[in-house]
């Protein structure tokens, strides 16, 4: 069966995230498939790097070369560990050659992924098109499958986020993966629904629900980032017990 890294990005603000992030992979995945666990550090606490990191040997803390801390939603610091993923996945892919999910950090794990990195695709992308026609695609999972070509890929996102930033987007990761997909001609990038890989509607969830997304919404929005943090975290109240349990002793 084919092996597979998970990667994603945390700063302090988002060290909840991270627990229950790092702790869901460790007990719902299948742990003889995974590489490792990688999370780029872009100003965690080191107290709290070393609890990760000591969860299992397959977690691994990269330390960033620089900071950003983030105290809402959306501000630079918010922006800057965003810009940050795809130069980590690009350099990820580029050095260890395996197929790899970069998944936020905001999020829970609680089925497998196994058949998914199964598929024979270059690239995989959270469809959320019956959500939003407009925006289709959520950056919050993409798969790179086929390095080789998820390297193009990544190269081609990126410029992408470039021009949004030129056009004055707010948010850039989002709207650029949807600009790659819609003139997409040469990649084989295969859409998997939100309700299995990035579920943020409570009340959409299935059977086969793999990763639970605590995007922030309205309720959130606004709020300083600790009581936002709080507000994500409960939004799905059937698994309160169970994030609970995850963020004993942190």
């Amino acid at each position: 069966m084919k092996k597979y890294s998970i990667i994603s990005v945390v700063n302090k603000s988002y060290t909840e995230f991270a627990y229950v992030f790092v702790k869901s992979a460790l007990e719902k995945l299948n742990l003889d498939n995974l590489i490792e666990i990688r999370l780029l550090d872009t100003g965690i606490d080191s107290v709290d790097k070393v609890k990760l990191s000591s969860l299992h040997p397959k977690v691994v803390i990269q330390t960033a070369k620089a900071i950003h801390n983030s105290n809402e939603p959306w501000d630079e610091g918010w922006q800057e560990n965003v810009l940050l993923k795809t130069n980590f996945a690009y350099d990820y892919l580029f050095e260890n050659k395996v197929a790899t999910f970069m998944i936020d950090i905001d999020s829970m794990f609680i089925n497998t992924l196994q058949d998914i990195v199964e598929l024979e695709v270059d690239a995989i992308v959270c469809d959320r098109s019956d959500l939003w026609a407009g925006m289709p695609a959520i950056a919050s999972f993409v798969g790179f499958i086929n390095v080789e070509n998820s390297l193009n890929f990544i190269k081609v996102w990126r410029d992408k986020m470039n021009f949004m930033l030129e056009k004055g987007f707010k948010t850039r990761e989002t709207p650029a993966l949807n600009e790659v997909i819609k003139y997409n001609t040469t990649l084989n990038i295969a859409g998997i629904s939100h309700q299995l890989v990035g579920l943020y509607k409570t009340d959409l969830e299935t059977d086969e629900t793999r990763i639970l997304h605590f995007k922030g919404d309205g309720e959130s929005e606004g709020k300083p980032i600790e009581e936002a943090v709080s507000i994500r975290l409960n939004k799905f109240k059937k698994y309160n017990s169970k994030i609970k349990k995850y963020l004993e002793d942190v």
